[in-house]
């Protein structure tokens, strides 16, 4: 019986293992580049997914957070309000309701400056009517809301008809004022009103 040689046998063995080989280290690599970018795809939408999710809370945060800003400034504007309206009631002098009404102002519409002085006036600036609103060309806009302008701002004092006086408020350049705030400035001006017209009377 003839054997064939060991050499000759081997040959083709050693061929076929080392194609196979070769076979399964390209289907590997393929297979790893491709859960490779498998993972890169997913991962993408989970980290799409935690930053939406962040913006999502960030955004809810920051809504939380005004909020609740606004219901500690309106609580602290009606404070001021009631704070006026006392010494209004109390028959304060009228320099000292005065002092205090100037005092207010400049807080609630983050003055520079503002002072209170009877007609005839000197110099005439764009007035803060009724409603909130202010007689001007020039609107800036600043924080979120508008300024004041910069020449400065007539703020009316007057019991029914008459008119009694003016506070002449000095704005921060830069700084913007909502309406709710000039609002309470009208607010404070006619304690200022009532309290004159009484003495007026």
């Amino acid at each position: 019986m003839l054997v064939p040689a060991r050499g000759r046998y081997n040959e083709p063995v050693g061929t076929d293992r080392t194609t196979r080989a070769l076979i399964g280290l390209a289907v590997g690599s393929l297979g790893a580049l491709g859960a490779a970018a498998a993972l890169v795809g997913v991962r993408g939408e989970i980290a799409n997914a935690n930053v939406a999710v962040g913006l999502v809370v960030g955004e809810i945060a920051v809504r939380s957070q005004t909020i609740h800003a606004l219901r500690t400034d309106h609580r602290a504007q009606l404070r001021r309000i009631n704070r006026i309206a006392g010494l209004a009631a109390k028959g304060e002098l009228v320099d000292d309701l005065l002092l205090a009404v100037t005092a207010e102002l400049i807080d609630t519409l983050r003055l520079r400056d503002a002072y209170f002085e009877r007609p005839p006036y000197l110099a005439g600036f764009p007035r803060l009517e009724r409603n909130g609103v202010i007689g001007t060309r020039v609107h800036r806009y600043a924080d979120g809301e508008f300024e004041l302008p910069r020449e400065g701002v007539e703020l009316p004092v007057g019991a029914g008809e008459a008119l009694l006086g003016r506070f002449v408020l000095v704005p921060t350049p830069g700084v913007g004022v909502s309406t709710e705030r000039r609002l309470i400035a009208i607010a404070l001006a006619d304690q200022v009103g009532a309290v004159l017209g009484r003495k007026a009377a």
